[in-house]
C-alpha cells in the first residue's frame, strides 16, 4: 500500500493547492500551503473530505487565512479545531451563516467550535504574523441534537 495516495487536488487562485492525502492509512488528513509571494490577505479554502469526522490540517508556510468548511446533508453538527503539538494561529473566527464571531484560540483539551447553520459550518483560521514553516491543527465534526 502506498504511504501517500492523492485523493483530491484543488487549484485555488492558481497558486494555492489543497491535497487530501491517505497518509499512513488516514484519508482525513489534509495538506495545504500558502503562496509565500502572495499578500497577507490571501485565503486558502479547505473543505473537510466527505465521510471524515476528524483529522489534521497540515498548513505549510501559513500566511493570511485558511477557511475551513464542512457541509453535511441533514442534521446539525459542530465543527471544531483542536490544538496539536504544532498549532500556531493568531486567530479563529466563526463565519457560519454570515456570523463574524471571534473565538478563543484552541488549547490542549479546549477546542474552538461552531455550530452548523443549514448544513454548513465555517471557521477562519488566521496565520501568525511571523512566517513559520508549518502549523498543524486538528479538526473534529460532531453530530448535535437541536
Amino acid at each position: 500500500m502506498e504511504l501517500l495516495r492523492l485523493l483530491t487536488v484543488f487549484f485555488i487562485g492558481g497558486c494555492h493547492v489543497v491535497l487530501s492525502l491517505d497518509e499512513f492509512g488516514d484519508p482525513c488528513n489534509i495538506l495545504t500551503w500558502s503562496n509565500l509571494s502572495g499578500d497577507t490577505d490571501q485565503v486558502v479554502n479547505v473543505t473537510v473530505p466527505k465521510n471524515c469526522l476528524s483529522g489534521e490540517i497540515d498548513w505549510n508556510y501559513p500566511k493570511g487565512s485558511l477557511l475551513l468548511k464542512q457541509t453535511a446533508i441533514g442534521g446539525s453538527f459542530s465543527l471544531c479545531v483542536e490544538s496539536s503539538w504544532s498549532t500556531n494561529l493568531s486567530g479563529v473566527k466563526d463565519v457560519t451563516g454570515g456570523a463574524n464571531k471571534i473565538l478563543p484560540l484552541p488549547t490542549e483539551g479546549k477546542p474552538s467550535c461552531t455550530l452548523s447553520s443549514d448544513g454548513v459550518a465555517k471557521l477562519i483560521l488566521t496565520a501568525p504574523t511571523l512566517q513559520l514553516y508549518m502549523t498543524l491543527v486538528g479538526y473534529r465534526i460532531t453530530p448535535t441534537t437541536q
